[in-house]
């Protein structure tokens, strides 16, 4: 046993409270250590959650622009239904690694403005708190996404596997009142690059925007990927083509080569004439070329429309470049698109010192490629469409999309008028 005086000894002695102070200590150090570690975690999930609700809200107000509502206006999607496309897209931006922490997704409308509200719940299991009796964190993002602005876009690249919207070199991009749209997966899916200047409302890709810096309007990564605008579209019949329906006038440089609406086998005016005219209608290629290279280009009220056996497209006016489309029929408000199915991928426009187009350019397998300068008077629609478009050089175009100010039916473009709203 020990006696009376070496226990008072013991607990007199201050030799090693240090180390017993320090001791102590541990157990909170460690704790504090712990709750910074799993905060930091959850702190990253929380973004990625963010991410996917955004995703999620704009997917499903795209999807609101689909379905229209023919008793009340504007347009319908079930709840149901958007209820899946939210889980959908929340579980796929989450990763499957992370999917299981997903307690609820929600999807809500305001009824004030049509607004969709997309909430996830998370509960995140903790690393180091788990060993005080904290199993679990919890962790709440919301995002608004609201549809059916005044917003179209007028330069869409369809292609999930293309290159996407690329501008750059010394080129200038006017989007007046509308926005590019790129369902390109790549990094750099809309691509701003050199000393290119771009003026839009906004830029949406389903990749990563790259050169987001040199523009002064919204240009986000991650958006929802956006249907063919014209899939499913009534296009006009071909009856049985011709070879040479058009009129040759003039000599030198006041040759003139004017079409006629019709079935074409082929249209090829390169460089045989000084100047190409299109009579006002619609023309169908059957055969395997488009090449019109001329020094001007007059094409007035026009549709044409490429079948899927053309394999060479080139539309190049020198100088001068007027094209605008018709305001009736199946190619109402389209100057040229080519039929579904088509098989070509690549394509040339090029409008020269001075082009004016009023219409949509709808090519969705091409890869477009753009050059020309804009005339000073802005069209109220010049919209292209293709499975990828670049624009480089010292090209300068300006696009816009007011379809009812041009007196021409809308060609959709609904991804176009969804926002997410901060």
């Amino acid at each position: 046993m020990f006696s009376r005086s070496l226990l008072t000894k013991f607990t007199a002695s201050t030799k090693g409270s240090i180390s017993f102070m320090m001791a102590l200590s541990v157990v909170p150090m460690m704790l504090l250590v712990g709750m910074a570690t799993d905060y930091s975690r959850v702190s990253n999930l929380w973004v990625s959650a963010q991410q996917a609700a955004d995703a999620a809200s704009l997917a499903v107000a795209v999807s609101d622009l689909q379905i229209p509502d023919t008793e009340h206006g504007g347009y319908l999607t079930s709840q149901q239904a958007r209820q899946s496309i939210a889980q959908s897209m929340v579980q796929v931006n989450m990763g499957s690694k992370y999917a299981s922490y997903i307690d609820q997704t929600s999807v809500s409308s305001s009824g004030v403005d049509g607004s969709v509200i997309v909430n996830v719940d998370l509960s995140i299991p903790t690393a180091f708190l788990s060993v005080v009796g904290i199993k679990t964190m919890h962790a709440s993002v919301s995002s608004t996404a609201l549809p059916g602005s005044s917003n179209f876009a007028c330069m869409i690249a369809l292609g999930a596997d293309g290159n996407g919207i690329t501008i750059g070199g010394n080129a200038n991009a006017k989007l007046d009142g509308c926005e590019l749209y790129s369902n390109a997966t790549k990094s750099g899916s809309i691509d701003f690059y050199g000393s290119a200047t771009v003026e839009a409302d906004s830029a949406c890709a389903v990749g990563l925007v790259n050169g987001a810096t040199k523009v002064d309007f919204p240009a986000k990564s991650h958006c929802p990927s956006i249907p063919d605008p014209l899939k499913g579209h009534t296009w006009p019949s071909a009856s049985t083509c011709q070879n040479a329906n058009y009129t040759d006038s003039g000599h030198g440089s006041n040759s003139t080569r004017t079409y006629h609406p019709g079935t074409h086998c082929n249209i090829s005016a390169n460089g045989s004439v000084k100047n190409v005219v299109f009579e006002p209608g619609v023309y169908i290629v059957t055969g395997t070329t488009f090449n019109v290279d001329a020094q001007s280009i007059t094409a007035s009220g026009v549709g044409i429309y490429l079948a899927s056996t053309v394999t060479s497209f080139n539309f190049n006016g020198q100088t001068t470049f007027d094209l605008s489309a018709m305001k009736t029929g199946d190619m109402a408000g389209i100057v040229v698109a080519q039929e579904p199915g088509s098989t070509i991928t690549s394509g040339k426009f090029n409008g020269g010192s001075s082009l004016n187009l009023n219409g949509t350019v709808y090519l969705p397998t091409m890869a477009l490629t753009l050059n020309g300068n804009s005339s000073t008077t802005l069209s109220p629609v010049s919209q292209f469409i293709g499975y990828s478009i670049d624009m480089n050089g010292t090209t300068d175009i300006r696009f816009a999309a007011d379809f009812a100010s041009a007196g021409f039916p809308s060609t959709g473009s609904v991804g176009s008028s969804v926002r997410l709203m901060y």
